[in-house]
């Protein structure tokens, strides 16, 4: 009996893989790599002999998570700067051509958010924001326990929220591991990156430029969470990724205090339950609930 899906979250620098069935049981271990991805015929590639390695009489159907804008009504995945997918690419009919199966594609966040209402920190909130802030900020929006797409499936793209004083105009120039490495460089007139982490760390050790800069950027995080508070009114907002997490003792005290003067009616703060394993499980709910 086909009873289980393949999860495949694709992002600039990684490849996961997850078999479940509805109710969350793994047929095999999670497959995790890093790799960058330089070509997107390779990408398809690596879809299909993935999905070829398991026992096809048990798969119903695949669902695979993009690092990037999707238009989810075509199954096409947008322009994006992480992958090397031509624009308005139909993932979904060039991995069905090839495999004979159904497929379902998302954007990572979105997909997140499946597994969160599925399995994790959602189970018990119809109204929730789940903010991504790390090398760059995403976002997905839950309203009365659905995942909001959109007109073309694209709602949620909070780091491209504009009006503020940055070099591009977008928010995340200012309130991601990214911005801070870049105002950092900038301040030490350095011509090579500078690592976020490594820069949190010199804060934690008390050099000055650091902690004003890493207290800069927890300003503008707080003041992300305000403006979607304002906007949505959510129950909570679950927050991931690994700028955030991993700067939280030198960060979480602003973002409160800016969250709390900005907006309205403050939401509880959670942390993910899924972790990295997110999007490929959320991949895999989609395929299941749309099959």
């Amino acid at each position: 009996m086909k009873q289980y899906a393949i999860g495949i979250d694709i992002g600039g620098t990684h490849f996961r893989k997850v078999v479940i069935e509805r109710r969350g049981k793994f047929l095999k271990p999670p497959q995790k790599e890093n790799v960058v991805h330089t070509d997107y015929h390779r990408i398809i590639k690596k879809i299909t002999e993935s999905v070829k390695e398991e026992d096809r009489k048990k798969i119903s159907c695949v669902g695979v998570s993009i690092a990037g804008p999707v238009d989810f009504k075509k199954q096409a995945v947008k322009e994006t700067p992480h992958l090397p997918f031509p624009k308005n690419f139909s993932l979904k009919k060039a991995v069905e051509k090839k495999l004979k199966i159904p497929v379902f594609i998302d954007n990572d966040m979105n997909c997140a958010a499946e597994a969160e209402l599925k399995f994790g920190a959602l189970k018990n909130y119809k109204n929730a924001v789940i903010l991504t802030i790390s090398t760059g900020v995403g976002s997905a929006i839950i309203i009365d326990g659905r995942i909001y797409r959109g007109k073309d499936g694209m709602a949620g793209e909070v780091g491209h929220l504009s009006g503020y004083v940055s070099k591009n105009g977008r928010i995340e120039a200012l309130a991601s591991g990214e911005s801070l490495e870049e105002r950092m460089r900038k301040a030490l007139k350095e011509k090579k990156r500078l690592d976020a982490l490594k820069i949190y760390q010199r804060a934690l050790k008390g050099d000055k430029l650091s902690k004003k800069l890493i207290k800069d950027t927890a300003y503008w995080m707080g003041i992300v969470l305000a403006n979607v508070t304002n906007m949505l009114n959510p129950e909570v907002i679950i927050m991931d990724g690994g700028f955030f997490l991993g700067t939280l003792p030198l960060t979480l005290d602003t973002i409160k205090r800016v969250l709390k003067q900005k907006s309205t009616a403050p939401p509880k703060l959670l942390k993910s339950k899924m972790g990295d394993l997110g999007g490929a499980i959320g991949a895999a709910i989609l395929a299941l609930k749309n099959s």
